[in-house]
């Protein structure tokens, strides 16, 4: 080292020695392989989740309902001894404990299916937005998928805080011990489909979109279910009981249709990554 007497600093002599590897590493492409994984994966996965349900269900309820009601207008209607109507009376209570097997049953199905479409979309969803990420570092047209890929993250993060998961077997219990519970379980039953739908719909046109700029040739989905008032639907429940089997019919339906549009829109996904 040599002492320079006017800046009074000591300084080595010679050039100047940098380090072997810069101290921030390169940056390094996220794994393209691993997005697609995660994409088929979710796939996949919708033999397990998307359960579409028959409409046969239905008649458990209204066959319930038909042989409560009988026993109920025979009891009143005929002249019987103490024994048989006894009898009657255990049938009824006998109705009305397989009636509530039958609620437990179709209300845990309802969420169960709920919960795991809702799971399975996250991941596909996860695996979609870093594909396009992926793909467009690596193309660099970063800037051209921009808007859409914000768009995708936005959305993500929305049914991320808002499609909590329901506990499928507390809900369906405690749905037939407090009929007021039932109720509310009809009613996000109803309410959550077309707000997931509305919003899986609007993810896939700005997914379909990112994909075209990147060269990649999707087909969108553009049917949606409707969307229907569940305050409605509460209150007729409340006034015709026997409102609840059209009820029973409309959960069914409208996330059968939901399945089957999504499928479309994943099929032509998982073609065009192939």
């Amino acid at each position: 080292r040599t002492y320079c007497p006017k800046c009074r600093y000591e300084f080595d002599i010679g050039p100047p020695s940098y380090p072997t590897q810069p101290a921030t590493p390169p940056f390094a492409y996220p794994d393209e392989e691993s997005a697609k994984r995660q994409i088929m994966n979710a796939v996949y996965m919708r033999t397990r989740t998307d359960e579409v349900m028959s409409f046969g269900w239905i008649l458990l309820p209204v066959i319930g309902y038909a042989a409560y009601f009988t026993i109920l207008i025979a009891i009143l209607l005929s002249d019987m001894g103490f024994f048989v109507l006894g009898v009657m009376c255990f049938s009824i209570v006998g109705v009305m404990i397989v009636m509530s097997i039958i609620h437990v049953i179709l209300y845990y199905r309802f969420i169960k299916r709920r919960n795991e479409h809702f799971r399975r979309d996250a991941m596909l969803r996860e695996g979609v937005i870093q594909f396009i990420h992926n793909r467009s570092y690596k193309t660099s047209r970063v800037y051209e998928v921009s808007a859409e890929l914000g768009a995708l993250q936005s959305i993500h993060a929305f049914a991320r805080s808002e499609e909590n998961e329901k506990e499928a077997i507390l809900w369906a219990i405690l749905s037939v011990i407090v009929p007021f519970i039932g109720l509310y379980v009809m009613y996000f039953l109803t309410k959550d489909p077309g707000i997931h739908d509305s919003r899986q719909n609007s993810f896939i046109r700005y997914a379909s979109s990112a994909l075209h700029k990147l060269g990649i040739t999707v087909q969108p989905s553009w049917k949606t279910i409707p969307q229907r008032s569940a305050v409605l639907y509460l209150v007729l429940s409340l006034f015709m009981p026997f409102f609840f089997i059209y009820w029973f019919y409309v959960v069914i339906k409208d996330l059968n249709n939901h399945f089957r549009t999504q499928w479309v829109f994943e099929d032509s996904l998982v073609n065009a990554l192939r």
